[in-house]
């Protein structure tokens, strides 16, 4: 009787990718394939790849470059490249990496397990399969097999896949395909079985979540969506992630500060505020439409911890321009911000724009200006945290054995930590009360207020 195959994942990028991933595992694990996380041990190395952005495309070269090596070290061994690179530029990768025995597209998810089952006889000589991926079309539901990979204690749930608009500088649409939204059957079906699992906090995924629903022509989708959320009768965190400016305002602003499940965390990356730069990037509102927008956030809905991201070093972007945005983040003082230089991608508006350039060093010196500039705001917000009791969602001991933890305005792995002392019980019990007690401009430290 042959022995099961045992194979490696190894998934990169974004939050949206780790679903795909876990959907893999899923199906993997339920047809008899054995997963591993010892190179040595692995017959079949699986690399969900990431291609979004220059940086991204390098880390998966270097993944599929590291994985050729381990491929070569032994006979008999296969290594399987999907995600976002193979869907949007597979021809390029199967002649620049001849080591790779087989490539895989986004609507290959599904049906991962029964590609790998026949992976012994796809070799270069008789490989069939149609390696030229057309648009993607695959969403996944609540049936789907998933194999949770984040910790316990949070999952993601991607509540829709694709995306409509026309920004100039992305090239998620020739990637991921359109606006395709899951029914709210099966997302509240989704979140209800995750919660029975244990997970004590939600996180809804997409391109843009805010334009859930769209496609089916619904307006409100997203707002009716969390309504619906609101009903399931559990202790639990709701977090939005990845909305857009021009799709959200006062209806969903109140659903954040209403102190329910969701939480007052508003994740909206709006990538300039020089209009001329907005107008190029195709964003669809100016500097006054975001500022109308940041203002009234900030005078009516004071408690929404704001999560931005920026991208300096777009065509055109002047010392003007810079300092324009430098201004909007000293004046605002959001509670996270991320920033990105800028990176022209093939296919998209913004790699054809007949624009001045901006010299790779002056827009990584801009992006570490601005990144100054945060550092110094977060340090202040956290330090006036000290003395307060936050609600902390506990996620596991250090080594140290002090506990860790993330606040509402924390999400996962992208914002800040609370490190805590406590009981040998505050896991279980979820979300407690924590007293800070010192700060520093990334991570809040305390004592646990309730017996756990």
């Amino acid at each position: 009787m042959a022995q099961p195959k045992k194979i490696l994942i190894v998934s990169l990028g974004c939050a949206k990718n780790l679903v795909d991933t876990e959907v893999m595992c899923g199906q993997l694990a339920s047809a008899g394939f054995l997963l591993t996380n010892i190179e040595e041990a692995a017959d079949i190395m699986l690399i969900n790849t990431c291609s979004f952005i220059q940086d991204a495309r390098s880390e998966s070269r270097q993944a599929i470059e590291d994985a050729a090596a381990w491929r070569k070290a032994k006979p008999g061994r296969k290594l399987v490249v999907g995600g976002c690179w193979p869907q949007q530029r597979g021809e390029e990768l199967r002649s620049r990496f001849p080591d790779i025995d087989l490539l895989v597209g986004l609507d290959d998810v599904p049906a991962i397990a029964e590609i790998l089952a026949d992976l012994d006889r796809q070799t270069e000589q008789t490989r069939t399969r149609n390696e030229d991926f057309a648009e993607s079309q695959y969403l996944y539901d609540h049936t789907a097999a998933r194999l949770q990979l984040t910790p316990s204690t949070f999952a993601y749930v991607k509540i829709a896949e694709g995306c409509d608009h026309g920004c100039r500088f992305c090239s998620i649409p020739s990637i991921r395909g359109r606006l395709r939204s899951r029914s709210m059957t099966s997302v509240l079906t989704e979140c209800e079985n995750l919660l029975a699992n244990g997970v004590r906090e939600l996180n809804f995924i997409g391109q843009d979540v805010t334009a859930y629903g769209r496609d089916r022509g619904e307006a409100d989708g997203l707002v009716r969506l969390l309504d619906e959320c609101e009903k399931i009768k559990s202790d639990f965190w709701l977090r939005l992630l990845y909305t857009h400016p021009r799709h959200v305002g006062r209806e969903l602003f109140a659903r954040l500060n209403e102190n329910g499940a969701t939480l007052p965390y508003l994740d909206m990356p709006l990538q300039h505020i020089d209009d001329g730069i907005l107008r190029n990037m195709g964003r669809g509102m100016g500097e006054a439409a975001t500022r109308r927008l940041l203002d009234e956030i900030r005078s009516d809905f004071p408690e929404i911890a704001v999560r931005t991201t920026f991208i300096v070093g777009y065509p055109g972007e002047t010392e003007a321009a810079f300092a324009k945005l430098l201004d909007l983040v000293r004046e605002y003082r959001f509670r996270h911000v991320g920033v990105f230089t800028f990176s022209a991608e093939p296919g998209t508006g913004a790699a054809r724009l007949s624009l001045p350039s901006v010299a790779p060093a002056a827009a990584e010196e801009r992006k570490n200006l601005l990144l100054s500039e945060q550092q110094a705001i977060s340090a202040a917000q956290n330090r006036a945290l000290i003395g307060a009791r936050m609600s902390v969602l506990a996620e596991g001991l250090n080594q140290d054995g002090m506990w860790r933890g993330r606040t509402a305005a924390d999400a996962p792995e992208v914002d800040g930590l609370v490190f805590f002392s406590g009981g040998a019980d505050c896991l279980s019990r979820g979300i407690v009360e924590v007293e800070i007690e010192r700060a520093d401009a990334y991570d809040l430290y305390g004592t646990a207020q309730s017996d756990c």
